[in-house]
């Protein structure tokens, strides 16, 4: 179990947070290494092996074995050795960046070409989003310790796009939409993560062969599109009797404020210096626990021993949202702690659910994503 505090991180750089707002065109290279340099290996080992089976002049069984097994390999990597040898790896430039959820972004997909290729005009560039959560579990001490890792993807296809000949190499241009029910904003903890993928497929004749992943990054603000009028019906919720502290509306969004008012009247013989209240988030599911926390606030007590006044609580655009995953559930938690002197210290809490920017009318009071 780790605590952790919490960055949107940006998977093509996981050094940098994301910005919620004020977008700008991001340039994206595919993630790992390219699938036709390794098939090109592949096929070196065929070779290797045909060569070595030319040698084995007497041993006849062993040659046939040998120049059998490297003449399958040669003929499954033989197309994938050419778009190696004919093609750059791929780029793709988004219009906007990061995405929100529900967004509809135009894309621009480009592959070089190391000499002259003729495109058909039948060529065609399949694209699919593709969320993956990914969680770690450690068990054990010691020499005893095992770790063992799951995920789940959902994969939805955005489209076949035709493809254009350039100068240079190739060209596809289209739009892609972040679905709403597909997955939750990114996040890199731990032992918890979600990131989305636009993953890419040329079909044509003489076109690099394989699949690509570009790793995007995706916010928890909704898209225009999906935002309606604000369901402003507050959800209330009361912690304890004695300090009383009430939640103006449990359903909040991020960059808002959760707000809520303290009553306490101290008994006979009390020694509460102050009650602070705080916010935090936890993962739940398969793999360890990650903790972050979000923001608190003290209130202390007056000179009579009494409180009496309201709270605020920030939300940073950057916060987890509520979410229910496959693998990954991030759920909030507001805590009450009475402090006391010399005595034991008083805690209650109550669930919070917080939504992406301006997505109370499509969230209702449910989490992430919307059922």
């Amino acid at each position: 179990m780790s605590y952790c505090p919490f960055v949107a991180a940006d998977p093509h750089d996981p050094q940098r947070s994301l910005p919620s707002d004020g977008r700008q065109p991001l340039g994206i290279d595919p993630e790992g290494e390219s699938t036709a340099t390794a098939t090109a290996v592949i096929g070196g080992v065929a070779s290797t092996l045909m060569v070595i089976g030319l040698t084995m002049q007497r041993q006849w069984i062993w040659l046939l074995v040998v120049l059998g097994i490297g003449a399958a390999i040669a003929s499954r990597t033989h197309r994938r050795v050419r778009s190696h040898l004919a093609w750059t790896r791929p780029t793709l430039q988004l219009e906007a960046a990061p995405l929100h959820l529900g967004d509809d972004a135009s894309f621009t997909y480009e592959h070089r070409a190391k000499r002259p290729i003729d495109v058909s005009s039948d060529s065609h560039l399949h694209i699919a989003l593709v969320c993956t959560e990914s969680t770690r579990d450690t068990s054990g001490s010691g020499d005893d310790k095992t770790t063992t890792r799951s995920s789940s993807e959902v994969s939805r296809t955005v489209g076949r796009f035709p493809v254009e000949a350039t100068p240079s190499g190739l060209r596809a241009r289209g739009r892609i939409a972040v679905p709403l029910d597909a997955g939750g904003p990114s996040l890199e903890a731990p032992n918890n993560a979600i990131r989305w993928h636009i993953r890419t497929r040329l079909e044509g004749p003489s076109l690099p062969f394989g699949s690509e992943e570009f790793p995007v990054p995706v916010v928890g603000v909704l898209a225009v599109s999906h935002r309606a009028v604000q369901d402003t019906r507050p959800v209330t919720a009361e912690l304890g009797a004695n300090p009383m502290v009430t939640v103006d509306d449990t359903v909040c969004e991020l960059g808002s404020q959760l707000r809520g008012t303290i009553l306490f009247r101290p008994e006979e013989d009390d020694r509460t210096r102050t009650i602070r209240i705080n916010l935090r988030w936890k993962t739940r599911g398969r793999g360890d626990t990650d903790r972050g926390f979000v923001s608190s606030a003290d209130v202390p007590v007056r000179f009579d021993g009494t409180i009496d006044r309201t709270w605020r609580l920030p939300i940073p655009d950057d916060a987890p949202i509520s979410y229910e995953g496959e693998t990954v559930a991030i759920r909030y938690t507001l805590t009450a702690r009475v402090d006391r002197a010399m005595r034991i210290d008083h805690e209650s809490e109550t669930a919070i659910v917080v939504l992406p920017r301006h997505g109370r009318s499509a969230y209702r009071t449910g989490p992430h994503p919307s059922r």
